[in-house]
């Protein structure tokens, strides 16, 4: 963990010198989020932040998530491992960092920080409903009766 979070500072320095202050924040909030609850993903943040040198490194963050050339049999256990427990948030999470720096370097940079706000709220009701979901699921195990 102290060696994925130590070669992730490099990518938050790189992250403030080539994508600015806004992309900075976001990948902040986001990596850090990632580093934490899925360090897995880490690898994935930093092919997307890669992004400024070539645009290759967009194109190959999703390959090297999903199983990109392998049997329909691999997509389909992927599409059940989406909705797995909170894994959409893990997925989202990556999507949104990928929509953000994409936007940032070749589509609207003008509409950056709105599309960022946008995105935060969207974030903030995502994980209030599974903060909620997870505390109902919790008191529904408490309840059952032991048998």
């Amino acid at each position: 963990m102290a060696v994925l979070a130590l070669i992730d500072s490099l990518f938050l320095w790189y992250s403030f010198q080539y994508l600015g202050l806004t992309v900075f924040f976001v990948y902040v909030v986001i990596g850090t989020f990632q580093l934490l609850r899925a360090p897995w993903n880490a690898s994935i943040n930093w092919l997307i932040m890669l992004a400024p040198i070539s645009w290759i490194f967009l194109l190959m963050a999703p390959i090297a998530k999903f199983p990109v050339g392998l049997p329909i049999q691999v997509w389909r256990y992927t599409g059940r491992a989406v909705g797995h427990q909170h894994n959409y948030i893990y997925f989202g999470l990556l999507g949104t960092l990928w929509l953000i720096v994409c936007n940032h370097l070749y589509l609207l940079p003008e509409i950056e920080s709105s599309i960022v706000i946008g995105l935060g709220v969207v974030w903030c009701f995502i994980f209030v409903y599974a903060y909620l979901e997870r505390r109902a699921g919790r008191r529904e195990s408490m309840a059952e009766p032991l048998a």
